[in-house]
């Protein structure tokens, strides 16, 4: 706690930098309660549940733990390959970024007629990800690779950064996924995690009711029981931000959910890092089935669901440590 009080009067100094979680988009899952005590626990909790939740998940592998700060090999390409390896869908990739120069991927940059979505490869919480617009003549920004190389090089985000760009994908528009007055941007947060016997869906979130292209605008979550595949709850425990939300979506169905959770599973399951136990896909449903767009190491994601309650934490303990459990020793 007083870790966490030092840290608060760190941020009032001149110069100070933001916290790390409050840098991107993905701010609203790390956003604090307006009361300055309730704010400082908050932090506490945060801290303190990601500390003992990493050394639940990855005990004491090195390279787990450098991946609760930096993500070294799981970069958006080393995603990729398991998606690829589980067939699942996600956005196709036309160009990669080395960090001074784009270069095409596949059919290349002018193929195609979608806009470009570019992101950072080691990036987290939506941090530096940029919509570049198609069509030149309709006012867009690119027609070419030559103009995605003039349009990222004058991104100082992008200066000596690799980043893929791959083609926007739109939400499904057949589904109901959000609230009325919402565009139907959303995503699905699927946490698969190892267990004594096999890789198994930890949870589904859906986030939703966007205010822009990105999900990492939503004012709402809820649980998808993903055998029903149907909302059945608010996620009112996720984080402060959501507690007092609108939940209107309980009781609507979801197709796609049950066979995501099989994709995500396979992906996990192609993974042959060891110490690698929790992963979170984002993904979304689209009118031609649900997309993936990557995987994130669980670190932070995974502690606030296995320490809600005692009878949740209990149960972890039994799915996933002691005599045949996948955490490294």
């Amino acid at each position: 706690m007083a870790a966490e009080l030092i840290k608060r009067a760190g941020e009032y100094l001149p110069g100070a930098e933001p916290d790390w979680k409050m840098k991107g988009p993905g701010r609203v899952f790390f956003q604090r309660p307006d009361s300055f005590v309730a704010s400082i626990l908050w932090d506490f909790y945060l801290a303190v549940s990601v500390f003992s939740g990493s050394f639940l998940q990855y005990g004491d592998d090195k390279m787990a733990l450098v991946h609760t700060l930096y993500d070294e090999i799981c970069v958006k390409e080393y995603w990729y390959t398991l998606l690829d390896a589980a067939q699942a869908r996600r956005p196709r990739q036309l160009a990669t970024w080395d960090g001074r120069a784009a270069h095409d991927v596949g059919c290349g940059v002018a193929s195609g007629g979608c806009n470009l979505v570019a992101k950072i490869s080691d990036s987290y919480l939506g941090i530096g990800d940029k919509i570049l617009k198609r069509g030149k003549a309709a006012g867009g920004d690119f027609d070419d690779l030559d103009d995605v190389q003039r349009l990222l090089e004058a991104d100082p985000q992008y200066a000596g950064k690799q980043a893929v760009l791959c083609e926007f994908v739109s939400p499904s528009k057949a589904v109901t996924v959000s609230s009325e007055g919402f565009s139907n941007v959303h995503s699905l947060d699927i946490v698969t995690t190892r267990t004594k016997s096999g890789v198994k869906v930890l949870t589904v979130l859906l986030w939703t009711d966007c205010s822009d292209w990105s999900s990492h605008s939503c004012e709402a979550g809820y649980l998808i029981d993903v055998h029903s595949e149907t909302i059945v709850a608010p996620t009112a425990w996720y984080s402060p931000y959501f507690a007092k939300q609108n939940s209107k979506l309980l009781g609507v169905r979801l197709p796609g959910v049950r066979e995501a959770c099989a994709k995500a599973v396979a992906a996990h399951e192609a993974s042959e890092l060891p110490w690698l136990t929790t992963v979170g896909w984002d993904a979304m449903i689209t009118d031609d089935g649900v997309y993936f767009f990557e995987g994130n190491v669980a670190a932070y994601r995974t502690p606030r669901r296995i320490f809600l309650t005692p009878s949740i934490t209990r149960a972890f303990f039994e799915e996933f440590r002691g005599e045949g459990s996948p955490v490294p020793s």
